[in-house]
């Protein structure tokens, strides 16, 4: 546990954010800032983001690192949604303390999104802990939807590729980032084939966060 909780608090290092990101963010809140999966997708997305692309990123958290760090550096339209409202309103007011030009709003996956709206990329860093692994991080004071991701650790990503099914093409490329020690990388694919979306990139780093691309088939 004392290992866990030193990783957590590297996680909550106002100053290590800050150089992996080049964002300010307060040090006192519940959630990390990143994890390893985090680090993967940032890459990812500094790699195919382009100015004028419109960005949808789901559960942004109470930073909302990923955005605010990229609409930083990449001019866009950038919309970035959590279930919880604290997480919002705390993303919020990073994203105006870093003068990053991103839309925030309180939804449930696409709930609050308007069905015809388009993206170029939507990115999500997914709750993928299955539950019996996931209690440990409450006790290090970490809400349970940041982890949590049910009894295999897939019930986030099921919704989210269910969800994503209507929207389709409508999405852009997808990019989810999650740790292959926790959810195998074959169940996340298969879920993406049934919703009808393919694989068409994989990125594996800061071992042993994983990145996987898919667009509509």
């Amino acid at each position: 546990m004392a290992l866990e909780r030193l990783k957590r608090a590297v996680a909550r290092s106002a100053p290590l954010t800050r150089l992996l990101f080049g964002i300010r963010v307060p040090s006192d809140t519940a959630q990390g800032h990143w994890d390893y999966s985090t680090l993967v997708l940032f890459d990812e997305l500094r790699r195919r983001a382009k100015p004028g692309h419109r960005v949808l990123e789901m559960g942004t958290g109470e930073t909302g690192t990923l955005s605010v760090a990229l609409a930083r550096r990449v001019s866009g339209a950038y919309l970035a949604l959590d279930i919880a409202e604290d997480a919002v309103l705390s993303a919020r007011r990073v994203a105006a303390e870093n003068e990053a030009s991103v839309e925030f709003l309180q939804s449930d996956l696409f709930a609050a999104v308007p069905a015809d709206r388009a993206f170029d990329i939507t990115f999500f860093n997914p709750p993928y802990v299955p539950r019996a692994r996931s209690i440990r991080w409450r006790t290090l004071g970490e809400p349970a939807r940041v982890w949590d991701g049910g009894e295999d650790g897939l019930d986030v990503i099921r919704k989210f590729w269910r969800a994503a099914e209507p929207r389709g093409a409508g999405l852009g490329e997808i990019l989810m980032g999650f740790n292959r020690k926790s959810v195998p990388e074959g169940e996340v694919a298969a879920l993406a084939r049934a919703s009808g979306f393919d694989v068409t990139g994989v990125r594996r780093a800061f071992h042993p966060g994983t990145v996987f691309a898919f667009r509509k088939a």
